[in-house]
């Protein structure tokens, strides 16, 4: 998913591009823009944790398995969330 948001968002940004476009402004953007959606799909993990649990294809994932801590992960989420921020 964040991957399909990356490439549509550096399509718009070309495609939005008048003549020349403007190479640091397209990667820094690409860059905080894939660090808030990562950390938009972390919180979605954490927050799914318990649903994913109950479910055999999604039990074994690291959060509801107990192989990361939540706490680490929502320290995760957060940090990816301030760089991405503060990049855009």
């Amino acid at each position: 998913v964040v991957a399909l948001m990356l490439l549509t968002s550096i399509v718009g940004m070309i495609m939005a591009s008048p003549g020349k476009i403007l190479w640091d402004v397209l990667i820094y953007a690409t860059i905080g823009i894939g660090l808030v959606a990562s950390s938009g799909a972390a919180l979605n993990h954490i927050y799914d944790r318990h649903f994913d649990a109950l479910m055999n294809r999604t039990k074994y994932r690291p959060l509801p398995y107990g192989q990361i801590p939540t706490r680490n992960a929502v320290l995760f989420a957060i940090t990816l969330s301030v760089l991405g921020i503060n990049l855009l």
